[in-house]
């Protein structure tokens, strides 16, 4: 369109182009609908990093508690099986003799913790040896 000052009024180009309401509102809907996608994409990452979340709670957890077992002497009468409990976690951890290698206990902990109504799991194992 071409404004003129003179008479203030609107000129139309007979060639002029531009988009007609129609073509806006259809791509209106086209933007809606790949923003309600990415929506749904960003809710699946926010279940993803809370799942993550909670994992590295129960494996942090279960280092902690290995330090622990680490720091008790190879023959101390305390250096046995065991459970604790925080939270939503619970933590069992079982100490047996190597089978192949002399004087080394392998110490298995086993974490889980009920995620939304799923039962999730961590396991890790862990040598002590002895120390003269």
């Amino acid at each position: 369109m071409i404004f003129n000052k003179k008479n203030r009024t609107c000129l139309v180009k007979t060639d002029a182009c531009g988009f007609t309401l129609l073509e806006v509102i259809i791509a209106m809907a086209i933007l809606a609908i790949g923003i309600l996608g990415l929506t749904k994409m960003q809710m699946s990452s926010i279940k993803g990093n809370d799942t993550a979340m909670e994992f590295t709670r129960g494996a942090t957890w279960a280092a902690d508690n290995i330090e622990t077992l680490m720091g008790v002497d190879y023959a101390d009468p305390g250096f046995v099986d065991g459970t604790d409990n925080e939270g939503k976690f619970t933590i069992n951890w079982t100490i047996t003799p190597s089978d192949p290698v002399p004087n080394v206990k392998k110490i298995t902990m086993v974490v889980t913790w009920n995620d939304k109504g799923q039962a999730k799991t961590f396991t890790a194992d862990y040598y002590k040896a002895i120390t003269f």
